[in-house]
């Protein structure tokens, strides 16, 4: 990519209309949004990041921090830098979560 330098007053209006739009988008923070993740894939092995999470666990990215912290979701199974878990856990705290929607609905789902 090549970079034009451009003299005062010569485009200044293209300029200040591209750096308006710049302005506008500073400090905004990165939104992430939930990646649907199939039950089929849960059967195998693999791993899950937090977006993963967000689609199965319905909630926002830090809502799943937040869970992680209370102890309502399990801890990632590693990271490199980024944090991930073996489908086999949450597959395993999904089930767990299964068992106890059962027996607060009296058991009839």
């Amino acid at each position: 990519m090549a970079v034009q330098f451009v003299k005062p007053g010569v485009g200044a209006i293209d300029c200040a209309e591209s750096n308006a739009v710049v302005a506008d988008t500073v400090g905004l923070p990165y939104k992430v949004s939930a990646k649907p993740v199939s039950m089929e894939y849960l059967r195998g092995p693999g791993s899950l990041r937090v977006q993963h999470l967000m689609y199965l666990y319905n909630c926002s990215q830090s809502a799943i921090y937040r869970k992680i912290k209370a102890g309502h979701i399990p801890a990632p199974t590693g990271t490199d830098p980024r944090p991930w878990w073996s489908n086999e856990v949450i597959r395993q705290h999904l089930k767990g979560l299964d068992a106890i929607n059962c027996a607060s609905d009296g058991g009839v789902k």
